[in-house]
């Protein structure tokens, strides 16, 4: 059985204060004494509130995705991952999901009409290196949502780089 330090240093540290403490204590005295351990043990409280580096943000996933919906699924995808919409398949780029959450293979499976996926390589995602005019060209002329992948997952690339913005 593994003891972590912690957790065995505060129970030393508890059984040194019950030795210091009278056997007979009154109910007052035992809640007080209770309340103590507890703001010893949590690390919650105690702590001033102004402190804005110890709060967790949290993080909306749907607010950072790109969600794409068709036939009654949808899925996410980051945002920046989508780099061509064309005109009218703009429908299928929706802010609220309805329907049933599907994965994004199969979703790209289902929907090959509708959705087709671009590799890129890390270095073009992060903006180090652009991506080829003629595949530009290629991306504007294909009738279907493009969306850039990197071993078969979507993936964000810079805003610059896209070829339409969402």
């Amino acid at each position: 059985m593994k003891i972590y330090p912690i957790i065995l240093g505060g129970l030393v540290m508890l059984y040194h204060q019950l030795e210091a403490v009278p056997q007979k204590l009154t109910a007052a005295e035992r809640s007080e004494m209770v309340a103590d351990q507890r703001k010893f043990f949590s690390p919650e409280e105690g702590k001033p509130s102004e402190n804005k580096s110890s709060t967790r943000h949290k993080r909306d996933l749907l607010a950072q995705s790109t969600i794409l919906a068709s036939k009654g699924t949808w899925t996410i995808v980051p945002k920046g991952a989508v780099v061509h919409v064309p005109e009218y398949l703009r429908k299928h780029v929706v802010v609220a999901p309805a329907g049933k959450l599907v994965s994004w293979a199969e979703f790209l499976k289902n929907n090959r009409r509708v959705v087709k996926s671009m590799e890129v390589q890390s270095d073009v995602a992060n903006g180090l290196q652009p991506i080829d005019e003629l595949v530009k060209e290629q991306m504007m002329l294909q009738r279907v949502i493009v969306v850039a992948v990197k071993n078969r997952n979507p993936i964000a690339v810079r805003r610059s780089l896209a070829v339409t913005d969402l």
